[in-house]
């Protein structure tokens, strides 16, 4: 059996993060990427205000849920509460990850960096 690196019927899934600045909305981001195949998303809405974050987040689940990817929230735990079944990831400058563990309670929060 070749390695997955090397067989197509086994690869790895296509992981991708939305961004700020681009001539797409993070909702567009997300619709594009999951009709270009990617299986998780991690969507990232810096400097966002809160109501806005959430609005998106909630949206971007729902999409995502109907092509059955992931979809993480980048540097909320707030978001991730307001919405079912989501993961959180956080960064150094973000939430203090202990606080976050207990917060989110058995859902998944990683931290990096």
């Amino acid at each position: 059996m070749l390695p997955c690196h090397l067989n197509p019927l086994q690869h790895p899934p296509l992981m991708c993060l939305t961004q700020d600045g681009l001539p797409f909305s993070h909702l567009e981001q997300v619709q594009r990427l999951c009709h270009a195949g990617a299986r998780w998303i991690q969507l990232r809405h810096e400097n966002a205000p809160h109501d806005e974050w959430l609005r998106t987040a909630r949206t971007a689940v729902i999409t995502c849920k109907a092509h059955d990817v992931v979809c993480i929230i980048n540097d909320s735990v707030d978001v991730a509460l307001g919405l079912v079944r989501t993961e959180c990831t956080l960064v150094s400058n973000d939430e203090d990850w202990a606080e976050a563990r207990r917060r989110m309670g058995r859902r998944a929060c990683s931290a990096g960096r």
